[in-house]
């Protein structure tokens, strides 16, 4: 991540010129975004924030702009998300197209963020041009801290490419900055990092890694900074191992091991001092001194948290010291152990390149993407000029049109006052058209059960010793009630919803069926139970449904009904399955006759334009009717 640093007076340069308190307090988040950014990344975002908000006192470009290179490297290099990533990139692109970003070292943050994000995506070659012109930006600026990040990234995409040679002419910069030991500990872990990424390259390239080392043990000794001894004392235990002096890498190797003990740190790494003095012994054929160091490296470190190089290491000296031992069963256990994690990490190497090779491709369809956008911004620019020839040509056809719109506006006037008109006589028409249905529906259901009611009250006051006429005026009056919470509801707009509608309909279900002794199951699933539905449809719904349970209970014989409800995207449906006699032995029983049922039935989805499937179960079992409308909004 890049950071802004002290004003300069160079023209080329712009960069922040905080307070001093200022600057505490972003160098304290700046230390704290270093410490979490691999352990806590999704706590990073809101500390740029902060650090964004103090930078935007100051220079509200640059504070944008190293916010969104933060981000960048955030996302593409750490969380591996580019697809995140492209977005503050080219956030950076339209401040530079603004002339946001004016002097050079902008520039070259503008690049060089676009470098960590191929560098993100592995695509080295693309990363190392965009560093190089970023480098080349800043060689007339004075904007040190980022020529110092940009010379440690090209150094580390030639040494991701292989290319040891480069990434040392690279790294030297860092080196010559770190002999200088302004901060000690940190340089002394940069001389350590170059004799680590440089000890398997070429003599001459391994030979000048071997200054950085011994540079790094003088800092180490001189400035007693004993926080960094066990990695050096590694680090020195791997060179006298390489130079086939084992007893001085042994004598380091002990000492690394005693340093981690006195020192403990999560960055310390114990099995790598413990492996090569295991190896060492092994090739001594000190069998019995190597298994005490193997048990020892078994109870002081955890191998769940070996690099799976050091953990097949382990494997192979647990091995041969078996193997030296005559312990064959052990030998085999590890040899098996070593087999299988060297073909996982084959099997993990050969899925990386295939995840780099999909990492390429969605790379190029993206760039591809953006080449199409930018052809389609050409065209548009094209059609922008087309449309100001036609507006100024349409503008010469104004005047005359304004008379004609007008009289037609004089004319819509008049249409729509008798629009509203009509439109106020159909919905006096439909109130009256709902008027007469309430009243025929008093006048035809209720009339004729308080009829046979009042019957039925008569007759037992005659004969009072009946009691099946007072079991009569029971039913009547529990009909009686039914029908009018029916038109109730019917009249409730409360009730026009979907949750209503399935509810009364499957409570009328389970009681009514419940009454013939015959078994009810439902299954529901509706998006939205709130959606509203007309209060006809929902009517004649219900009406349609109340007969298809009339006809199971009086025709099919069932034992068992089930009914099905799905809504989604204004699409009502509901089913209803029976494991009675089925259609057909319903068409032949005399005593089954269907009446109007089927009928009514289809006249009432039809009016709503739904349809209607009655389905025979296959050899005279079972009914299936389903009923699917589009509802009204």
């Amino acid at each position: 991540m890049v950071f802004g640093s002290c004003r300069s007076r160079s023209p080329q340069t712009r960069v922040l010129d905080l307070s001093y308190n200022d600057s505490l307090v972003k160098d304290s988040l700046v230390r704290k975004i270093f410490e979490i950014r691999y352990n806590e990344p999704d706590q990073v975002p809101s500390i740029l924030q902060q650090v964004r908000r103090i930078e935007q006192k100051y220079d509200p470009a640059i504070a944008n702009q190293n916010y969104y290179s933060s981000q960048v490297f955030l996302l593409s290099n750490i969380k591996k998300n580019p697809d995140s990533a492209r977005m503050f990139l080219d956030s950076q692109f339209l401040m530079l197209k603004q002339g946001q970003l004016d002097a050079d070292n902008l520039k070259a943050k503008t690049a060089f963020s676009k470098a960590l994000y191929f560098q993100g995506s592995e695509l080295y070659d693309s990363a190392v041009n965009n560093a190089l012109s970023a480098l080349d930006l800043l060689q007339h600026t004075t904007d040190s801290t980022l020529l110092y990040n940009i010379y440690g990234t090209i150094s580390d995409l030639y040494a991701y490419q292989g290319n040891l040679k480069k990434a040392s002419e690279y790294y030297k910069y860092f080196i010559r900055q770190a002999l200088q030991l302004k901060n000690p500990a940190r340089d002394a872990v940069i001389l350590l990092n170059g004799y680590c990424r440089f000890a398997e390259a070429s003599d001459s390239i391994k030979n000048i890694a071997t200054t950085y080392l011994f540079a790094a043990k003088h800092a180490v000794d001189s400035l007693h900074l004993d926080g960094l001894k066990p990695i050096l004392y590694t680090n020195l235990a791997s060179y006298y191992y390489d130079k086939q002096q084992s007893d001085s890498g042994r004598w380091y190797a002990q000492l690394s091991i005693k340093e981690m003990e006195d020192h403990p740190s999560p960055n310390n790494q114990p099995e790598l001092s413990y492996l090569m003095l295991i190896n060492h012994y092994i090739k001594q054929d000190q069998t019995d001194s190597a298994a005490v160091l193997l048990q020892q490296l078994l109870t002081s470190t955890d191998t769940a948290k070996y690099f799976r190089r050091d953990l097949r290491t382990y494997y192979k000296y647990a091995y041969l010291l078996a193997r030296k031992q005559h312990q064959l069963e052990h030998a085999v256990v590890y040899q098996e152990r070593y087999a299988a994690l060297t073909d996982e990490m084959y099997q993990a190497e050969n899925n990386k390149l295939l995840l780099d090779y999909e990492a390429k491709m969605t790379y190029m369809a993206n760039e591809l993407e953006i080449k199409s956008k930018e052809y389609d911004m050409k065209r548009q620019k094209n059609y922008v000029i087309f449309s100001t020839i036609i507006t100024i040509l349409m503008f010469g056809f104004t005047i005359s049109i304004l008379y004609y719109k007008r009289k037609k506006r004089l004319i819509e006037q008049q249409y729509w006052m008798q629009l509203q008109m009509r439109r106020d006589s159909e919905y006096r028409n439909r109130l009256w058209e709902e008027r007469n249905r309430i009243s025929r529906e008093m006048h035809d259901d209720l009339g004729s059960t308080l009829t046979s009611t009042l019957m039925a009250v008569e007759i037992a006051e005659q004969f009072p010793e009946q009691k099946e006429h007072l079991n009569i005026v029971k039913e009547r009056s529990q009909s009686l009630h039914q029908q009018i919470n029916e038109i109730i509801w019917n009249l409730n707009v409360q009730n026009d919803n979907l949750r209503s509608l399935n509810h009364y309909m499957i409570r009328f279900a389970k009681n009514f069926l419940e009454q013939a002794g015959i078994e009810f199951s439902w299954e529901e699933q509706v998006s939205d139970e709130n959606t509203e539905i007309q209060s006809f449809q929902r009517r004649a719904l219900y009406l349609s449904f109340k007969e298809i349970i009339h006809n199971i209970v009086k025709h099919s014989m069932a034992t068992k009904v089930t009914l099905e409800i799905n809504c989604a995207d204004k699409m009502y449906y509901f089913a209803v399955s029976d494991n009675g006699i089925g259609l057909q032995r319903k068409k032949k029983s005399p005593e089954s006759s269907q009446g109007y049922g089927m009928t009514n039935i289809h006249r009432n989805i039809s009016n709503l334009f739904g349809t209607v499937n009655w389905t025979d179960g296959g050899n005279g079992i079972g009914t299936r009717v389903e009923v699917r409308i589009e509802m009204l909004t």
